[in-house]
C-alpha cells in the first residue's frame, strides 16, 4: 500500500507542500519468500523499517544482510534491489519523504549513500512507523499527523546516531577481519582481490577502501605483503627450490614471484636466501 500527497482525493489542507519536510508515500507489507523488488530511481528518499524476518538489500553493488530492527535507506535518484530471506521472509514498513531539510536530517541521523543501514536493536521506532502508516490508513491521506510521526522518528534517529558511528566502524572492521582470515586460508592459491571481495559479497573497490582505512594498506598490498612474509619464512629452508616456494605462496610463475619479491624486499629471493644462510653460519 502506498500513497502520494498529490492524490486527487486528498483534501486541500493535505495538499500543502511542506517545504521543510514532506511525506511522499508510505505503506507496510508482509513479503512472500519469492518477492524480489527492483526499485526504480525516485524523486524522494525512502526508509524501510524491518518489523520481522530477514532479507537482503543491494545498493550501488553493495549487499547488506538485514534483520528485524534494521532500517535500509534508498537515496533519492538511486535504484536499489531488495528481497526477503527464503526461510524467514521479512515484513516491513516503508516511508518516502522529501523537503529542503531532508538532507540535513539524514546527515544528522548518519544516513548516506555509503552508510544506508541503521539498526534499532530495541525496536524503539517500531511504534512510530506503525502509527505513521495507521494515520494514513485512518484518514486516507498523508496529513499533518503522519508527518508528525516522521519528525518523531528523525528526532530518535538523530539521538541514537551518537552510537551509530561506532556500529559503522565495527561493521567495517568485521569485513576487514573476515578478509584477512580469507587471505590466511587461501594465500597459497591463485586468488585475486576480486575473489576476496566476492567471498564477502562486497565490491573490490569498497573492500580496498575500508581495508586501507583500517590497516593503511589496500587489499592487494596486504595480500602481497602476506605472501612475501610467508615466502621469507620458506626461504629459510635450504633445499626447497624457489619455484616450489613461489607456488606455495600463490604464484604459478616463478618470474612473477621473483619480480614481486624484489619490489617488496629490494633484493631477489636468491639474494635473500644467501643472506639468511650467511647469518646462520655466522651464528654457529
Amino acid at each position: 500500500m502506498s500513497a502520494s500527497y498529490f492524490d486527487d482525493n486528498v483534501k486541500p489542507i493535505d495538499r500543502i507542500n511542506y517545504l521543510e519536510l514532506t511525506l511522499n508515500e508510505c505503506g507496510r507489507e508482509k513479503c512472500s519468500p519469492l518477492k524480489r523488488i527492483n526499485s526504480y530511481a525516485k524523486g524522494w528518499h525512502v526508509f524501510h523499517y524491518i518489523v520481522s524476518g530477514k532479507g537482503t538489500f543491494v545498493l550501488e553493488d553493495r549487499k547488506y544482510k538485514l534483520k528485524r530492527g534494521n532500517i535500509f535507506y534508498i537515496p533519492a535518484g538511486f535504484e536499489a534491489e531488495y528481497y526477503p530471506d527464503t526461510y524467514e521472509p521479512w515484513s516491513y514498513v516503508w516511508v518516502g519523504f522529501s523537503g529542503i531539510d531532508a538532507d540535513d536530517y539524514l546527515s544528522a541521523s548518519g544516513f548516506s549513500l555509503e552508510s544506508p543501514i541503521f539498526f534499532d536493536e530495541e525496536m524503539i521506532l517500531n511504534d512510530f512507523f506503525y502509527q505513521l502508516v495507521s494515520a494514513y490508513n485512518h484518514f486516507g491521506c498523508l496529513n499533518i499527523r503522519s508527518l508528525g510521526y516522521l519528525y518523531i522518528i528523525f528526532s530518535y534517529l538523530i539521538e541514537m546516531n551518537k552510537n551509530k558511528q561506532n556500529i559503522a566502524m565495527s561493521i567495517k572492521g568485521s569485513h576487514v577481519k573476515e578478509a584477512i582470515e580469507f587471505i590466511s586460508y587461501n594465500y597459497q592459491f591463485n586468488i585475486s582481490v576480486r575473489d576476496i571481495a566476492n567471498s564477502l559479497n562486497l565490491t573490490s573497490n569498497y573492500l580496498s577502501s575500508i581495508f586501507k582505512s583500517e590497516t593503511g594498506l589496500t587489499t592487494k598490498q596486504f595480500l602481497t605483503r602476506y605472501r612475501m612474509e610467508k615466502a621469507c619464512s620458506l626461504l629459510k629452508t635450504k633445499n626447497k627450490p624457489i619455484k616450489d616456494i613461489a607456488q606455495a605462496v600463490g604464484y604459478k610463475n616463478q618470474l612473477h614471484f621473483s619480480s614481486e619479491f624484489k619490489k617488496y624486499m629490494k633484493m631477489s629471493p636468491s639474494a635473500y636466501r644467501k643472506i639468511l644462510l650467511k647469518q646462520e653460519s655466522e651464528n654457529e
